[in-house]
């Protein structure tokens, strides 16, 4: 199987950001996430588009500044962001986002000199395993005290995280709202003006244009008065569309004589979130692209897992055959920073 960079579609979509929005003196800015796709094209463009850089390990971090990255255009969150212990933590980055009050309590010492710190929120009512948990009023006033002990000389944001894409668009608005509200509490009962809010990634492309960011700024903007940054991670709505993932058949299995089944040499292991979100899929036949619709067939990968099913319910054309080769769309993103080399016995 071969991946196909689309260099057009990924610059059309990067482009579309060029141009910075401010909304009621607010700036809301994009940040790339390198986890999304590290690959050099997409560090360019979004360099090239003036976006932060968003990592989640002190690798990453490395790898935006050799991209070109000023530290103070990182930031920086997940709950394991500073490992590997082994390699000296970045200074002077632009924002830090605590996953744990332990984290923030450690950070408030450590004597690091960022422009932002703040705290990635576990808003009731919508589970993660990311975040500080508010329901518990002990750890609430846990949580303000160690905000409270954070240098005067420090700008505090607050950080959430729910992708659009497992709970919908309406959904991830109630989210972001609720934790604007508790961000004005925070505000209230540790005595530290929110400065800058992140709302994550997770932004399907079908969804990114439908996500109302400017409603959420009017909203915040109402609750944070000091309230002068917002960032947003588009990566996934950036990057998903704008690889290709090229197949050929090596099998083809006929009931009735029709194409039942086929297999082909991608798997699993090059598109691991198969399963998780609808890919485009089209016939190389005569030099063109003829798409395939939903049908009753089923395409199978080349690895002998039970899993390892592409396709269920495509419309096989009859006169498929082996070699012919198939293009799966929308393989980018995770699609590709996730894929591993399972079933290749040590050969890349």
């Amino acid at each position: 199987p071969h991946r196909a960079f689309l260099p057009r579609t990924a610059a059309t979509a990067f482009a579309r950001l060029a141009t910075e929005v401010a909304i009621d003196g607010v700036a809301l800015r994009y940040a790339y996430s390198l986890k999304t796709s590290p690959d050099a094209e997409y560090l360019a463009l979004a360099r090239g588009v003036g976006m932060l850089a968003e990592c989640i390990s002190q690798f990453e971090v490395r790898r935006a500044i050799e991209s070109g990255w000023p530290a103070d255009m990182i930031v920086l969150n997940g709950p394991g962001k500073w490992w590997p212990d082994t390699m000296p933590p970045t200074d002077g980055l632009r924002a830090v986002f605590c996953d744990s009050i332990e984290e923030m309590e450690r950070l408030a010492t450590s004597g690091r000199t960022d422009r932002l710190w703040g705290v990635r929120l576990r808003v009731p009512e919508f589970p993660s395993r990311f975040g500080i948990p508010l329901d518990e009023p002990a750890l609430f006033e846990r949580l303000c005290a160690a905000i409270a002990t954070l240098p005067q000389q420090r700008a505090f944001g607050i950080h959430l995280h729910l992708a659009s894409t497992f709970i919908g668009v309406g959904h991830w608005q109630d989210a972001v709202e609720s934790a604007i509200v508790w961000a004005r509490t925070i505000e209230s009962a540790a005595g530290r003006a929110v400065s800058a809010l992140d709302f994550g990634g997770g932004y399907h492309p079908d969804d990114f244009a439908h996500i109302p960011f400017r409603d959420v700024m009017h909203f915040a903007r109402q609750n944070l008065p000091s309230l002068s940054d917002v960032y947003v991670e588009p990566g996934r709505a950036l990057t998903q569309a704008s690889m290709a993932l090229i197949t050929r058949v090596l099998d083809v299995r006929r009931s009735r004589g029709a194409a039942d089944e086929i297999v082909v040499d991608a798997c699993i292991a090059d598109l691991p979130l198969i399963g998780v979100y609808p890919h485009r899929v089209f016939r190389m036949t005569d030099g063109a692209l003829r798409p395939i619709g939903r049908g009753s067939g089923r395409v199978l990968g080349r690895i002998c897992m039970e899993d390892d099913v592409l396709f269920v319910g495509l419309d096989l054309p009859d006169d498929i055959g082996i070699g012919d080769r198939l293009v799966v769309c929308d393989a980018g993103a995770y699609e590709r920073s996730m894929s591993y080399a399972f079933g290749r016995a040590g050969y890349a």
